[in-house]
């Protein structure tokens, strides 16, 4: 009688090759057939611009830039939304003008002094972005934005007691 230490083809097929087929065979990777270069999905990208200056009672134009695939994205419809930050309840929305290829732009006018928050709302067929920045208008609320955007910024420092252990 002949002995063999390794197992019968069959079985070996049936214990190991056949999940493993299974399995490659259900997970397979598959690209999106509407991804771009290197399998990445379209996005679009967008840069929210404020005024260089804002003063309470004047119009002042807010612009979003909007790019798909690196290039100007016309035809995108884009909505501006405006609150103080206090009052989110207050939001006042306007849909942007386009002025030219992916660019879009409003007028608003802030009516009173305080932390305002802006929200570009932009969307094109199944792509959408959105994009939010804070603005203040008079004296204590830029204080304030300052003040907020130094906390959001300071480091973390981590605080261990006992000191080094060697």
């Amino acid at each position: 009688m002949k002995l063999s230490l390794s197992p019968h083809p069959s079985l070996w097929f049936k214990t190991a090759a056949l999940p493993l087929l299974l399995i490659l065979l259900l997970s397979g990777c598959t690209v999106s057939p509407s991804a771009g270069a290197g399998g990445l999905l379209p996005h679009l990208n967008a840069d929210l611009q404020l005024p260089a200056e804002l003063v309470q009672g004047q119009d002042h134009s807010f612009e979003v830039k909007v790019e798909a695939g690196g290039a100007p994205l016309p035809g995108a419809l884009v909505t501006f939304e405006f609150w103080l930050e206090d009052e989110p309840d207050s939001i006042l929305s306007i849909p942007a003008v386009s002025a030219d290829a992916g660019r879009y732009t409003v007028s608003f006018n802030p009516d009173r002094d305080g932390l305002y928050q802006v929200r570009s709302r932009i969307s094109s067929g199944s792509l959408e972005s959105t994009l939010t920045q804070r603005f203040a208008i008079g004296e204590a609320a830029v204080t304030r934005l300052i003040q907020l955007e130094q906390d959001t910024a300071a480091p973390v420092i981590e605080n261990s007691a006992g000191g080094h252990h060697h």
